[in-house]
């Protein structure tokens, strides 16, 4: 594959749109890459709370963590706090089989871009857990926005899914601003 021809394959990512809010009903959802990039305006905006983190992995992490629905599309593993794990495993799995296949070697750089997003996958540093978080509380700020729009009190459950993830000082204070802003 030309590297042309892979990078056009990635601009497919912005019509990929996030299936949990689908699966609640929502009809103008937001896409894959409209929540990477939340995430990292989240890492911009939150920079000096990540002491001693690198800002630049951070970045990287969080736009390329969800990289691989380009191809195998935005799979949903939990709702209302309810795991499916092994659903999770298997996403995991498809995850790093397509990595070769939407990220030929002819695209990669010094850093190896699969191997950021299966540091990400196995939470193997610092900045990879912290981005997980960041995730989550995109998830919950896009949730609160959806609600403050339409009233629907199922996007409170993207809370109930995301509050046991979220554990730094600065993201859980967010977090609880965020949910102290459900009228519920």
């Amino acid at each position: 594959m030309r590297k042309l021809d892979a990078i056009l394959n990635l601009y497919s990512i912005k019509n990929v749109k996030r299936e949990g809010w689908r699966r609640i009903g929502l009809t103008s959802v937001e896409s894959v890459s409209d929540h990477s990039y939340m995430m990292t305006l989240l890492i911009l905006l939150l920079k000096d709370e990540f002491d001693g983190l690198d800002q630049c992995k951070l970045l990287q992490l969080a736009v390329l963590h969800d990289l691989a629905e380009v191809e195998i599309g935005d799979v949903v593993w939990e709702t209302s706090g309810q795991q499916n794990l092994k659903l999770k495993a298997d996403k995991d799995k498809l995850e790093l089989n397509s990595l070769n296949k939407i990220l030929p070697e002819s695209i990669t750089t010094s850093i190896s871009l699969q191997q950021l997003i299966v540091e990400y996958l196995n939470k193997s540093s610092p900045e990879a857990r912290l981005v997980q978080q960041i995730d989550k509380l995109e998830m919950v700020l896009q949730a609160l926005v959806y609600y403050q729009s339409s009233r629907d009190e199922r996007t409170y459950d993207f809370l109930i899914t995301a509050k046991k993830y979220i554990t730094h000082p600065a993201l859980k204070k967010i977090f609880n601003q965020a949910e102290s802003m459900f009228n519920l």
